[in-house]
Order: structure tokens, then sequence, then C-alpha cells
């Protein structure tokens, strides 16, 4: 198996087959990304209005990391 499979995918549960099914929460956080994003919102934009709508980082924490929303949009 490798790494890659092994990751965690946010947004995403995998189950003991190697399924992807999406988590409602999280996929939630994904699709308002993209959509801020390809209305124009720069990194830092997007991080604000995930703090403004509460939405925790991958992590657990109140802040986002650019590099973390740069990750969630080049999967």
């Amino acid at each position: 198996m490798s790494a890659y499979i092994n990751r965690k995918c946010y947004g995403f549960i995998k189950n003991k087959e190697v399924e992807f099914t999406p988590h409602p929460e999280e996929a939630a956080a994904v699709k308002l990304i993209f959509e801020c994003f390809l209305k124009g919102s720069s990194l830092n934009r997007i991080i604000e209005t995930l703090g403004v709508k509460g939405i925790l980082s991958p992590s657990g924490k109140a802040a986002w990391s650019r590099k973390v929303i740069s990750s969630v949009l080049s999967n």
C-alpha cells in the first residue's frame, strides 16, 4: 500500500477497502474553498472567510494556513 493511500484526505472518509466517501462537514469546507477561489478570492481572503464562518482547519485550529488552503486546492 502506498503512502498516498494511507494519507488522510481532508473532505473524505476512507474505508477498509480504500474507497473514499465525502465527509459531510469537511466536504462543505472544501466546496467553500473552491467556490471562493473560483470567484477570485486570494488565499488570505479564503482564510478570513473560513474564520468568519467558524470552520476549523484539518488540525482543529481556528486559523487556517496558506499552505493548507493551497494543498486543498491542489488535491
